[in-house]
């Protein structure tokens, strides 16, 4: 009996990228699912937050998440600098010209971030954030593959 081809291209992983890998799914199950259920700490944020959450709010478009996703990648690698001239330059505007894509641009950014800086909290920082700037891309890729699907 021969082995099945997927076999071949195994690579062996540790628990550290499979919990960042783990919790990427995890995530992009509860945007795909948008709204996602969110309990919010800050009545402020809430607020700030609460058209996209309204009945009949539109999913935003995927914009909102490759610009989301540039945006984790500067942050788990620390380039405070890239993302400063980001959002100096209003390059978020240029590429969400829709104010609730930006809306939800700034909410999916603070959402993927909490969630993957409470697995280093949880973790005993175990995981550190250049684990997550690694599996950044991958999580981008897999969430636009989720977003676009029906």
């Amino acid at each position: 009996m021969n082995k099945p081809d997927w076999v071949e291209g195994l690579r062996p992983e540790t628990p550290i990228v499979a919990a960042v890998r783990e919790t990427g799914k995890k995530i992009i199950g509860e945007l795909c699912g948008w709204p996602p259920s969110v309990e919010f700490a800050e009545n402020e944020v809430q607020q700030r937050f609460t058209s996209l959450f309204e009945p009949g709010a539109t999913k935003p478009d995927v914009a909102a998440l490759e610009e989301a996703g540039k945006r984790l990648g500067w942050e788990f690698s620390r380039d405070f600098e890239a993302a400063d001239y980001y959002l100096r330059n209003h390059h978020l505007e240029q590429a969400c010209p829709v104010p609730s894509d930006r809306l939800a641009c700034d909410f999916i950014f603070f959402y993927v971030c909490e969630a993957y800086l409470q697995l280093i909290e949880q973790t005993g920082n175990r995981v550190h954030r250049s684990h997550i700037f690694d599996g950044i891309d991958e999580f981008n890729a897999r969430l636009r593959a989720a977003w676009k699907s029906p």
